[in-house]
This record gives C-alpha cells, sequence and structure tokens, in this order.
C-alpha cells in the first residue's frame, strides 16, 4: 500500500518570515520543500531546519530547502506561494513554465495579485489571506507575535483538492474555508489599509490607533473612504473586525512600520495603489488614502536615496 504521507508533497516558494512559518508548521503533516531566493538561506535551513520562537520557547523543525530553481526541477504537486506581492510580477513567466496540474496557493497581502492570475496556466489556483503574526529574524529563526488562521477560497479550479490538502493538518493550525474569495481578500485588505499606512507614518503600535482619540479619528475617515469605494462593505460589522485585529495585535508593529524602519520596500501598491486604481475606474475621490499612499511612497524614495 502506498504510503499515505508521500501522496501530497508540498513546496513553499519563499524564504521570508510567513514561507519559514508554513513550512515549519506543515512539515509536521506533509512533506515539505522551501524555495529560497539565496543558496544562503536554503543551506542554512538543511543543517539548522527552521526554528519557530513562541511564548519563550524555541522550536526546530526539519524541512527540506533548495534554491529556487527553473521550474521543471520542482516535483511537488501543491506550492505555496509567499513571496512579497511586489515579487509576484517578475515570478509569472516562473509559473507559466510549471505543469498546469500544479496546484498554487497565493498568501499576498493586498488585491494587486488578481490582475495577474488571469495569465497562468494552472487548473487550480487558490488564494488564502494570513492571520498570523509572524516576524523573521534570521535565515532560519522565525518569532511568532500571534497565531491566528488562515482563510483560503477558490480563485478557480477543484475545492476538494484544497479540502484533501487542509484534511492532512489539525486544529494546531487552522484553515478556514470561504465561498467568494473577493469577499475575503477585502476584509484582509480592510484591515491592511487601515491598519499598515497609518502605524508607518504615526511610527506607532497597532495599539495607539485606538487608544489616541486623534489617531482613531484617522481610523475611521479611513474606513469611510474604503467603504466609499467598496460600498458592500458598509457594515459596522467589518470595522468591528479590524477594531478586533489592533486589539489583538495592540503590541505589535505593523509589518510596513517593520519594512520602512528595515530600509525595505512596502507592500502599499497591492494594498492603497489597489484601492486607488479601483477608486479612479469608479471616479470616487479618496483625498486621505491618496496622502497617505504618496506619503509612504515619499518614505520608500526617501530610502533609496540614502543608502
Amino acid at each position: 500500500m502506498m504510503d499515505v504521507k508521500n501522496e501530497m508533497k508540498i513546496g513553499v516558494i519563499g524564504g521570508g518570515s510567513i514561507g519559514l512559518f508554513y513550512a515549519a508548521n506543515l512539515s509536521k503533516w506533509l512533506p515539505v520543500t522551501v524555495y529560497t531566493r539565496t543558496a544562503r538561506q536554503s543551506k542554512a535551513i538543511l543543517e539548522e531546519g527552521i526554528a519557530l520562537k513562541e511564548n519563550g520557547r524555541e522550536q526546530r523543525e526539519l524541512v527540506c530547502a533548495k534554491q529556487l530553481p527553473d521550474a521543471d526541477l520542482i516535483d511537488e504537486t501543491f506550492l505555496l506561494v509567499a513571496v512579497k506581492q511586489y515579487h509576484l510580477q517578475g515570478m509569472v513567466p516562473f509559473f507559466r513554465q510549471l505543469s498546469p496540474d500544479v496546484s498554487l496557493l497565493f498568501l499576498q497581502n493586498g488585491m494587486g495579485h488578481l490582475f495577474l492570475l488571469e495569465q497562468l496556466p494552472q487548473k487550480n489556483i487558490y488564494l488564502g489571506t494570513v492571520e498570523h503574526g509572524v516576524l523573521k529574524e534570521q535565515d532560519t529563526i522565525v518569532r511568532v507575535r500571534g497565531r491566528g488562521m488562515t482563510n483560503v477560497s477558490v480563485y478557480r479550479g477543484s475545492q476538494p483538492f484544497l479540502e484533501k490538502f487542509v484534511s492532512h493538518t489539525d486544529g494546531s493550525f487552522p484553515f478556514q474555508f470561504h465561498q467568494n474569495y473577493r469577499k475575503m481578500l477585502l476584509a484582509k485588505l480592510f484591515a491592511n489599509a487601515m491598519i499598515n499606512p497609518l502605524s508607518a507614518v504615526l511610527k506607532v503600535p497597532n495599539g495607539e490607533l485606538i487608544k489616541n482619540p486623534y489617531y482613531y479619528q484617522l481610523l475611521t475617515s479611513m474606513f469611510t473612504e474604503l467603504v466609499s469605494v467598496f460600498p458592500e462593505y458598509k457594515s459596522d460589522d467589518i470595522f468591528n473586525k479590524v477594531l478586533d485585529i489592533i486589539r489583538k495585535t495592540a503590541e505589535n508593529r505593523s509589518s510596513m512600520l517593520i519594512d520602512l524602519e528595515n530600509g525595505r520596500k512596502t507592500e502599499i501598491d497591492a494594498i492603497l495603489g489597489y484601492v486607488l486604481k479601483i477608486a479612479e475606474q469608479k471616479q470616487i475621490s479618496t483625498p486621505m488614502i491618496q496622502t497617505f499612499y504618496w506619503i509612504i511612497k515619499g518614505l520608500e524614495s526617501h530610502l533609496d536615496h540614502g543608502h
């Protein structure tokens, strides 16, 4: 009889915090290979495994790792794509060389990548949003600041295949299905659009956006503008969900703030850039979103020149 463990091999594309975190967790149930951009990182992972630092403890998981090769060297049936949104455009040729039978799950912030998926030949394309708070400290070390869940939805293709993948895991690493991928991504986009740019410009941990009454005004104005672009979300429900995320991550610094502090490019184009694109199509004026977009872009270009 075939060994059940070998029926589904998982490849994780990307050696950032999300890629490492998913590889380490999924390796408890399935054979996983992480594909990294540098040979240095894949060598380190092969030698040391991936360490998750959580609640004062450190746990190492042994995972296979390779430098991102040509597409014809990949033999996994299911790939989790965990690179930053702005790296995706350059990877389209890579995905197009892969077999159409390889299933892809994209775990990006924002919604900019929806424009790219049309160009891909794969029959099964899935989308996910990540509610875990994780931070990469070194090539093989990830600090887990808070566990949440992974929301998943079918962009096109077979839902049973995605369910089969999820059925391998247990409640310690939960997945939740959503019928409507747009709705799932928009809920996450609202949270990203409200929390990330504000915390990055104001240079404060997430919780300050509620604690400080003036920052809270900014938060509600941002929500009002987002709703003007996506009126189907004009509910207290979404606003309260964002407040809930802020409370849960009150001590955390947002990924956008951390990116700017470390001189890295942010995902502002995938988040507010996407909103501005839709606002322009609908001819809706969004002065506040536009302003925060320009400020973050300005801070980014300041980084380019500073180096």
